[in-house]
This record gives structure tokens, sequence and C-alpha cells, in this order.
């Protein structure tokens, strides 16, 4: 073991002695000046930098929707959709007055991470690296955690335990960090009533993020600290990545205007927001139905005829369907309409962190339905459905995104 291993491993116990302490002081803690002594110190405290290189081809930040009066055009501009300008409080990965961009590598955790609610509107953002480079990233997932997601064939857990495990002390301070950032804020913990916590773990994240290390090919700086999802622990994790590296690294691709469906963890779209200079330029996605072919017609009797010159719901709209011999189907949610329900083969389920998404919804598909008029009565369709992009009656409420 070289001088450099011996050195690393001096301040590496020395940090873990000093949070140790520090998260001691903390359970004392009865005001906020008292819990901002403490974040003004672990903020100039000097962490060991252990850090991994970390390519993560997309990213997304979703963000609430606060319906105002002001400032109309807030969501045709790139930078509400990126860290805030400003913040007047700590927050997890944050100190006072010292904003931090939050991003996920699934957007199911961006939107719990948001505390987003059943039945909210909701925008996420889609970020992704200019030049396809890696950012240096500080490892902070508690240590059992890390080697679940390796054992599951992370490939980016396996990198940042690999990183860690080379010396016990560096592993113990990272599962330390870890555990205080995977606290929650919002119940009873013995942390002063989980009150303050936000002052250590904010001032922790600023300190790793704002100091840098000079070596002998010059001087390198974290960029991002990788960080467990507290309302997913245990499967996915979230980034706090420094605004200076968002702005000189990373480019907002899209944005989708979405609503968290009730009941249940999905999502629905409506509108996608293409980023072009710095300007949102807002799109209804659309669909529209080019050609039918009757496939079958049957009952228990034989042959059923349709009804002509009427309209079937298809994908939550009306549709008049013209047919090569004139028919159309009754209305299907006409109480007079022999029609009662439709079944679709078509699974419509999104993928908005692949942009290849945007040209496969593009494209013509086939699409089979089964129109059922009664329990005796099925018709069968094959339909060709073309999906676009439409400016045409786009209206987006006026919003900031939050």
């Amino acid at each position: 073991m070289d001088e450099v291993d011996d050195e690393i491993i001096r301040i590496a116990n020395d940090a873990c002695s000093y949070l140790e302490s520090q998260i001691e002081m903390l359970r004392s803690v009865t005001s906020c000046d008292e819990a901002e002594s403490i974040m003004q110190d672990v903020s100039s405290y000097l962490f060991p930098q252990i850090n991994c290189t970390t390519l993560f081809t997309h990213l997304v930040r979703c963000v609430k929707i606060n319906k105002t009066n002001g400032d109309s055009d807030c969501i045709t501009h790139a930078k509400r959709f990126s860290y805030p300008p400003s913040v007047h409080e700590p927050g997890r990965m944050n100190t006072l007055d010292a904003p931090t961009f939050y991003a996920s590598n699934e957007i199911e955790t961006s939107l719990l991470e948001t505390d987003i609610k059943e039945g909210d509107e909701f925008y996420a953002g889609i970020w992704a690296m200019k030049d396809n480079s890696g950012m240096l990233s500080y490892p902070c997932i508690p240590y059992d955690i890390l080697c679940e997601l390796s054992a599951y064939g992370d490939v980016k857990a396996l990198a940042m335990k690999n990183c860690i495990d080379r010396f016990p002390c560096i592993r113990r301070m990272t599962d330390l960090i870890g555990k205080v950032f995977s606290i929650p804020h919002e119940e009873k913990s013995p942390l002063a009533e989980n009150k303050y916590i936000y002052y250590l773990s904010g001032a922790i994240a600023h300190s790793i993020l704002n100091q840098q290390k000079a070596t002998k090919d010059g001087i390198y700086q974290t960029e991002a600290i990788i960080y467990p999802s507290v309302k997913m622990l245990g499967s996915i994790y979230n980034l706090a990545i420094r605004p200076h590296f968002v702005e000189q690294h990373m480019t907002l691709l899209y944005v989708v205007k979405g609503k968290l469906n009730e009941g249940q963890i999905s999502y629905s779209f409506d509108y996608v927001g293409f980023n072009e200079n710095d300007t949102i330029i807002w799109k209804q996605m659309r669909k529209r139905i080019k050609g039918l072919k009757i496939t079958k017609i049957s009952d228990e009797s034989g042959t059923h005829s349709p009804l002509p010159n009427e309209t079937i719901r298809f994908d939550g709209k009306d549709y008049t369907i013209p047919m090569f011999e004139s028919y159309a189907y009754g209305q299907l949610n006409n109480q007079n309409s022999p029609l009662k329900e439709i079944k679709s083969d078509k699974d419509d389920n999104i993928d908005i962190l692949d942009p290849t998404w945007l040209r496969k919804w593009e494209e013509n598909t086939e699409q089979y339905l089964v129109l059922v008029c009664d329990s005796k009565t099925e018709i069968q369709l094959r339909i060709t459905i073309n999906s676009f992009f439409s400016t045409d009656g786009v209206k987006i409420e006026n919003v900031f995104a939050q």
C-alpha cells in the first residue's frame, strides 16, 4: 500500500467520524438557526472525491404544474424545465440559494419523487448529453442496495460498486452518506423528527458538487451525485447534477405534457413540446383512420350487416369510417347503437425515454378491432391507423413549471 492509498484511507476515516458527529448533533437540533449552523459547517467540509464515469443516454425530469394568471408564455421556455433559477429553502440535495438539477433514469421514479398525485397533470422533460460523454459521478447508494442492484445485472450499479470496493473505509463512508440521502423527509425518524434532515443532506451534496481537485492532468470536479430514490428504495436511483454541467453538456430534447392516471402508476400523453433553440414548440398527438377492411362479420345465424352512415368510437374519439361498401357503424356511446364494446390488440404504451418512439408514433400501423354488438354478434375489422403531430387547435394552459 503506497502513500496515496494511506492518505485516502485517512481522509475517508476522518470523513466517517465527522459525519457521525454531525448526525449526532442533528438529533438535538430544535431550531432552524441551529440547523443552518450545521449546514454551513458541512457545506465547507472537504469530503474525499470518489468518482466513477457514468453514461446515461437519457434522463427525465418531471415537474408539477401550478395554474396561475401570470407569465403566460412560461411553458414555451426550455429553462422552465431545467433546474429552478433560485431556491429559498434546503432540499434533499441542495442548500439555501443553491439550486440543483434533479433527474432520474425512470419516469415512474421522477413522478413519485415530485409528489405528483393521481389525476394530476405534469410535464416530463427528456434530457440527453450533447456529446454522448459520461459524467463524473459520486456514488452514494447504501451498500446493501448497491449489491442487490449489481446482482440483478445493473451495469451502472456494478461499476459504482467496483469503484468503492477498493477500500472498506470508502465503502463505509458512501454507505453512510447514502443512508442520510435516503431518510424520508415527511416521516418520523430519530433525526430531530426528520424536520431538519435536508439541512444535513443538502449540505453534504453541496460540498461534494462544489469542491475541485487538482491532479497532474488538470482540475476536475464531481458533476453528479447518484443517490437512492426514497419512494422506490431498493430498485431505482436518482441524480443531482451541477447546474453548470447541465448548461454545458446537456440538452432538453422534448417535453411531454401528461396526466397521472387514477388508481395506478401509469400515465397518458396528449401533447409534445419540441425544443427548437430553447423555445418549446407544442404539438398535439393525433390519430386518424386511413383505411378499414372487414375481416369477419358473424353471429349464430350467419352473416350480419352493419348499420350505414354511423360512427364508432376509437381511441377515445368518434370516427365516421368510409368503407368500400359505403357502410359505417353505430356510435359506441349511443344508447341506440347495437355496438356494446370494442376490443383492441394494439398496445399504445410509449417509452418516452427512447426518442425512437417519435418516429414509430408517426408510422402507419395495422390494428385488429372486434366490435361486439351483443353476446352473439362480433364484427372483426382490420384498420390502418396514421398517427401524427399537429399544431392545429393546440391550446396549452398558462402554467408555471415548479
